[in-house]
């Protein structure tokens, strides 16, 4: 037997300025401690940097759009559903990483949880002024 989700009965329009955090590995020179000289290692460095994500949201329909820099990117969202007040989905960045992502419209928050990255900002509706960031209109 097959059940579909029920429709959620929301329809939003959001802009939430925020930071969009990320995590890249690369190979580098360091000085080893224990024999001296330096040797290739594996070293993580942690970035961060102001973004924007507009959230479209009708039924169980929708897409977020991140623009940091001069680049900007669009993606669907998936298993939309909501769970006590809050709108959890997924959006896909590729094959392994399906990030989380948290709406909270009583709060005006908007999350993203990736495998090495992420973004957490504070929303208002679209077309609000921007001084009403983080109200629950």
């Amino acid at each position: 037997m097959f059940l579909l989700a029920p429709a959620i009965a929301t329809s939003m329009s959001l802009i939430c300025p925020g930071v969009w955090t990320g995590t890249s590995t690369s190979s580098d020179l360091v000085w080893n401690t224990d024999g001296g000289g330096y040797v290739n290692a594996f070293v993580d460095h942690k970035n961060a940097s102001e973004a924007d994500a507009r959230v479209e949201l009708h039924g169980n329909d929708g897409y977020v759009r991140i623009t940091w820099g001069k680049k900007s990117q669009s993606w669907p969202l998936s298993d939309v559903h909501v769970d006590g007040g809050v709108i959890q989905a997924r959006i896909r960045f590729n094959f392994l990483d399906r990030p989380h992502v948290t709406i909270d419209p009583s709060a005006g928050r908007l999350r993203i949880r990736a495998m090495n990255s992420g973004f957490l900002g504070v929303c208002r509706n679209a077309g609000a002024p921007p001084e009403t960031l983080g109200s629950r209109r």
